[in-house]
């Protein structure tokens, strides 16, 4: 008997818990940071989560702490340092895709490198900054 065929046997037969048969749901994101004002391309990258894998740097750093903050990506990083208000090398990040099931689609504004050493945390931390 195929496999396939075969789980949903057991399943109905109580052997086999019925939430294996069931995935994740998915936490696929693809992420952009990109430098305002200026002609380039933005840095971009896919992370998945469980397993922690795309094409990401630091795949499990990143999935850590979103995981940490119930995949919300503006609640990542550290938002106690101050930063200055002083617009210099600003950047525009986002982040579309699914966290857990959750449609996610992000944009955020780091005005310094300040804010984006601070607030970008692992996940927007794509391109070696």
């Amino acid at each position: 008997m195929p496999l396939p065929t075969f789980l949903p046997l057991l399943a109905a037969a109580g052997l086999l818990a019925p939430g294996l048969l069931t995935p994740p749901p998915e936490s696929v994101l693809e992420l952009t940071v990109e430098n305002v004002g200026q002609a380039n391309l933005p840095d971009a990258v896919t992370l998945t989560c469980g397993p922690d894998e795309g094409t990401h740097p630091t795949p499990g750093l990143a999935c850590t702490e979103l995981t940490r903050v119930g995949g919300d990506v503006q609640q990542v990083g550290d938002h106690e340092t101050a930063c200055t208000d002083h617009i210099e090398n600003p950047k525009r990040a986002t982040a579309r895709g699914h966290w857990q099931g959750r449609a996610v689609d992000v944009e955020l504004y780091f005005g310094n490198p300040c804010e984006f050493a601070t607030r970008a945390g692992h996940v927007f931390r794509i391109n070696g900054e």
